[in-house]
């Protein structure tokens, strides 16, 4: 991304010093396709239901049929996170709890004695309300081997997230895109004004070019006529 921004940013001094309008107007149709880019991408990233947000929770999803370990001894760090985001968002899975019903989901921890318990659990032990962690780890064991959707979480992490986001970022993300989209917009002005001013120059020069020529023409053609003058009163 900083590649891309210093490249975009060279071209843009290589086009406003070279002063051709080739490469200014080149620089102009990059600068309104970044806009129009900014503007589509922050309507997606606005609109919970839009593609960009589907394919993203698609993304999460298969991440964490794949990679999301049950178990006191998960070492993955997609279930660190998710585990932390699920108990301080107060969520389950990705879309839900159903994320968690496809496929049976075992849960192996050592009691204080050194004895290891596997347990079938319907859902992960972070999904299960506050109420039930706050009891302790039997409790909250008990709540993941129910298949009462009562004791836990049913909102998806991804809407929590979306909303937090929203609630706490949305409007320094708005007003940062607006003003990045106002720079962008001020340089596209001052380009058209920087190739107008060329074009006005290269007017103005081919004008005076052509007076000039017109110039030495009628003082060729004069110069003629004073010739020819100078012959005829040497005859006379």
């Amino acid at each position: 991304m900083g590649v891309a921004l210093m490249a975009f940013s060279a071209f843009g001094l290589y086009a406003v010093t070279s002063r051709k309008p080739l490469q200014i107007y080149l620089f102009i149709a990059v600068l309104l396709a970044a806009v129009i880019g900014q503007i589509i991408f922050l309507i997606n990233m606005l609109d919970l239901r839009s593609q960009f947000h589907r394919r993203m929770r698609q993304s999460l999803s298969t991440s964490l049929r794949t990679r999301y370990e049950f178990g006191a001894d998960a070492h993955d760090t997609f279930t660190y996170i998710m585990n932390g985001v699920m108990l301080m968002g107060e969520c389950c899975g990705i879309n839900g709890p159903h994320d968690f019903t496809v496929r049976r989901n075992h849960y192996i921890h050592t009691t204080s004695g050194h004895v290891t318990h596997n347990a079938t659990v319907v859902f992960p032990l972070a999904c299960c309300h506050r109420s039930y962690i706050e009891r302790g780890f039997h409790s909250t064991l008990d709540c993941a081997l129910s298949w009462s959707k009562q004791a836990i979480n049913t909102e998806g992490c991804y809407k929590t997230v979306y909303a937090y986001m929203s609630e706490n970022f949305g409007s320094a993300i708005v007003w940062i895109y607006v003003v990045i989209t106002y720079v962008e917009l001020m340089q596209i002005l001052l380009c058209l004004s920087q190739a107008s001013e060329i074009a006005r120059e290269k007017r103005a020069n081919k004008l005076s070019s052509a007076l000039r020529r017109a110039r030495l023409r009628q003082r060729s053609n004069c110069m003629i006529v004073q010739n020819q003058l100078r012959l005829v009163h040497t005859d006379v």
